[in-house]
């Protein structure tokens, strides 16, 4: 179970585990952005939640937890490290980094 399971998402996120609504969409973007090389590639991701105030969503695979800045480029994606992906191993180093932001 990744920490992410339990993590209450404050205001600024849409938490899809809660309002599903706009998940797919979100979801269907990161196959299109990864390219060979990236370390999002090659995995199937969940999309748990979306930062509202940027084009960032909060992506999960068994314990392995990122943050993720989409950039909506075409085919083919941009090459490795876009998008801009920060793992996290806990719920305090995610928020420090909301935080310091």
């Amino acid at each position: 179970m990744a920490w992410v399971d339990s993590f209450e998402f404050n205001e600024e996120f849409q938490d899809f585990r809660v309002d599903p609504e706009g998940a797919p969409y979100w979801a269907d973007r990161i196959p299109v952005e990864v390219a060979p090389g990236h370390p999002l590639h090659g995995r199937v991701w969940t999309v748990i939640a979306k930062y509202h105030p940027q084009d960032e969503v909060v992506v999960k695979h068994d314990a392995d937890v990122a943050l993720v800045h989409l950039t909506f480029t075409q085919d083919p994606p941009e090459p490795p490290p876009w998008p801009s992906t920060t793992f996290f191993d806990s719920a305090e180093e995610f928020e420090a980094y909301m935080d310091d932001r």
